[in-house]
């Protein structure tokens, strides 16, 4: 006779009876990833195009500021959507927004309507890349958490890393970019275009068991990590290369740091997900935040040696790229069917706020000290978190 299966054995069986098949999951994923190269693709374009046509600096900062905010404010109404239209209808909703906001950046030349559009671009982005890290860190098997959650963040960071470089590899002006960024986006509906609607919503989620509110109140180290990881991630990517060109560093030098912020990012969320699968949680996030805490009080000496600018840069993107994706691989294994939802918006919403930070207080101190106040608050904003994940006790389950 076969031997009844433990109480452990047979919960898992469950979980896994109730998630949802990888293949479904990675194709929604690629969709989500190819809107992302427009997505990224398009800003840049639109940022170089509004300075050709002489508008401000503060105006142009605002244009650029308006996604990323719609995004931060409207995360926390995703997950109500999704409980009342379903998850695939929220994700089709989402990228018909994408492919709106293209197709205005290349059918119009008004101001008022770009940051129109850039309003609907954060809507998309709230819509779509907050369910896809939903889905990600629901099904993920569970052995194998750290390993998917890495792949998928390596996939996250060459997207992002793609759309930029695409214009400089292509020569690309804004009236022939546009319409290529219309393109992918019209190609991100391909992955999931025979698939129903109603495909993600048969397995058991979590977007209704925990609001937004009560998780900020149950995960603050989390939240304020995963503050640290955007203000890394994406929120320097402008004051570095500020600094590089106060360091002497010419513009296309200069802009470089942002590249090697990305590359720094892409290479190390696989194996940083490998290994959170084999080693605790809580000690990789102290490495992580320990190592942009020695980066950024190295930042200073780059004066002397500016090549050391560069190992700076890399470990920016290498560790804050790596402690996000220890938040999700947290959140995956700390909250499965319970409040993977709610845990993933409130911590996209803290990276979100990192993200519009870095350039706002980052040009702040980085006019007040041009050569120490960066690095001053890199440092301290580390530090910060250095203490409280070491006395975190929402991560103790890390």
């Amino acid at each position: 006779m076969a031997a009844a299966p433990t109480a452990a054995a047979s919960g898992e069986a469950a979980a896994n009876a109730m998630s949802l098949p990888m293949r479904l999951v990675w194709r929604y994923a690629a969709a989500s990833l190819i809107g992302g190269v427009g997505f990224s693709l398009i800003m840049p374009l639109a940022v170089v195009r509004l300075a050709q046509q002489g508008h401000g600096a503060a105006a142009i900062g605002f244009f650029a500021l308006l996604p990323f905010l719609v995004l931060a404010l409207s995360i926390p109404f995703s997950a109500r959507l999704r409980n009342r239209v379903g998850r695939g209808r929220t994700f089709f909703f989402g990228q018909m927004l994408g492919l709106a906001q293209m197709v205005g950046f290349a059918v119009t030349d008004s101001f008022t309507l770009w940051c129109l559009f850039g309003v609907i671009g954060g809507l998309y982005a709230a819509a779509l890349w907050g369910l896809t890290d939903t889905l990600v860190a629901e099904n993920a098997p569970p052995g194998r958490v750290g390993s998917v959650t890495g792949r998928y963040q390596t996939l996250v960071a060459g997207a992002l890393m793609l759309g930029p470089a695409l214009p400089m590899a292509f020569s690309l002006d804004f009236a022939t970019g546009s319409w290529v960024a219309v393109g992918l986006m019209a190609a991100s509906f391909v992955p999931v275009a025979s698939l129903r609607l109603r495909s993600i919503d048969a397995a058991h989620h979590t977007d209704g068991t925990i609001s937004v509110l009560p998780m900020f109140r149950a995960a603050p180290t989390l939240v304020g990590a995963a503050f640290l990881a955007g203000l890394f991630e994406s929120g320097v990517n402008a004051m570095g290369a500020l600094h590089a060109l106060q360091l002497g560093f010419g513009p296309a030098s200069a802009a470089l740091v942002v590249a090697v912020i990305a590359a720094g990012s892409l290479l190390t969320q696989y194996p940083i997900g490998r290994l959170a699968d084999r080693v605790a949680l809580k000690p990789l996030m102290l490495i992580a935040c320990g190592a942009l805490l020695t980066s950024s009080a190295l930042l200073p000496l780059a004066t002397s040696y500016p090549s050391l600018l560069w190992a700076v840069a890399a470990a920016w993107g290498a560790f804050g790229g790596g402690l996000y994706t220890l938040i999700l691989v947290h959140i995956a294994k700390a909250f499965r069917r319970t409040g993977v939802a709610a845990a993933a918006i409130v911590t996209l919403m803290a990276y979100t706020v990192g993200g519009m930070v870095g350039p706002g207080l980052g040009g702040v101190v980085t006019q007040a000290a041009p050569g120490h106040g960066l690095a001053a608050m890199l440092t301290l904003l580390s530090a910060i978190m250095v203490g409280v994940i070491a006395l975190g006790r929402d991560l103790k389950t890390a």
